[in-house]
């Protein structure tokens, strides 16, 4: 099994395979990487509360639908 970081003269590298399907190898973690991957990871923490959201709507939908389909077929006596 590869390893996730390793630590080479006081250097911090971490396995791109861990953090994208881009690259494969030991990367040197820079502030400029760190930035690029705070960007990412706050990119896709917007996408991914974007999809939640769309979801959420998109089941409430749903929801909705299905008890105006079951008042149809079964109205209250």
């Amino acid at each position: 099994m590869e390893k996730m970081f390793a630590v080479v003269d006081g250097q911090l590298y971490i396995n791109e395979a861990y953090l994208t399907d881009s690259t494969v190898g030991m990367v040197r973690i820079s502030d400029q990487r760190v930035e690029a991957l705070d960007q990412s990871i706050a990119s896709f923490s917007v996408r991914l509360a974007a999809e939640c959201a769309a979801r959420a709507s998109a089941e409430a939908s749903l929801a909705a639908r299905i008890d105006s389909i079951q008042a149809r077929i079964k109205p209250d006596a």
